[in-house]
């Protein structure tokens, strides 16, 4: 006989029962890989929008402390389509629409006291995937360099360290 014929004779193929087994095995780790890659993005998502609430409320730092443009109202308060509008904040995209003249910049304080600025958000006025945001009410500076995706789309009232 000839040697080819002997390489071919000898030559087995995988059985049905490997082959489903790989598949099988592949499938789980697919779809451990998938639930995996969804909690990345979600948490992405979360972290994107505390960077755009932070952005936002340096936004209204900026526009107190360039020339007094909230404090400078008559009720001493301003919206975040106003900052967008004085070209204080580049976009305010990541906030509801229906919600965006809900979201209030106020200073308050005044006489003894050092003005303060502070904001109000109301709930569910910011989605990042299939969460909202909670309620923030009257919070300053600490609360906000301080926020976490947890704190902001946490249940009921955040309350970060500091605050």
């Amino acid at each position: 006989m000839n040697k080819l014929a002997l390489l071919v004779k000898d030559e087995e193929g995988m059985t049905l029962v490997e082959l489903l087994a790989v598949i099988v095995i592949l499938s789980i780790v697919a779809a451990i890989g998938g639930v995996a890659i969804t909690g990345v993005i979600q948490r992405s998502r979360e972290d994107a929008r505390v960077a755009d609430v932070n952005m936002l409320y340096e936004a209204a730092q900026l526009a107190e402390a360039s020339d007094s443009y909230i404090s400078g109202k008559p009720n001493k308060e301003a919206t975040a389509a106003d900052l967008q509008t004085q070209g204080y904040s580049t976009t305010i995209n990541f906030i509801e629409a229906a919600a965006r003249p809900n979201v209030k910049f106020k200073m308050i304080g005044g006489g003894a006291t050092a003005d303060k600025l502070v904001v109000t958000i109301p709930e569910k006025a910011i989605k990042a995937g299939s969460k909202t945001n909670v309620l923030i009410s009257e919070k300053g500076a600490e609360f906000i360099k301080s926020l976490t995706r947890v704190t902001l789309f946490a249940t009921g009232t955040p309350t970060p360290s500091g605050q």
